[in-house]
């Protein structure tokens, strides 16, 4: 999802990278984003943990 200036944003539906893989954004609450692994794993990260880590990407949507 591209938001102003072609950004790509953090929003549910997006795919990511965090933490050396390849994750989709499932639910966005508060300071809490929801992740699900292609391999049927899950997490929970608070944004500010997730968007200051050093691999971390918006890839697409």
């Amino acid at each position: 999802m591209n938001g102003p200036a072609g950004r790509r944003v953090l929003a549910v539906g997006a795919h990511i990278v965090f933490d050396g893989r390849t994750w989709q954004v499932v639910g966005v609450e508060g300071q809490l984003v929801r992740l699900a692994g292609g391999h049927g794993e899950v997490a929970t990260v608070l944004a500010g943990h997730l968007v200051t880590a050093p691999d971390f990407a918006v890839t697409g949507t």
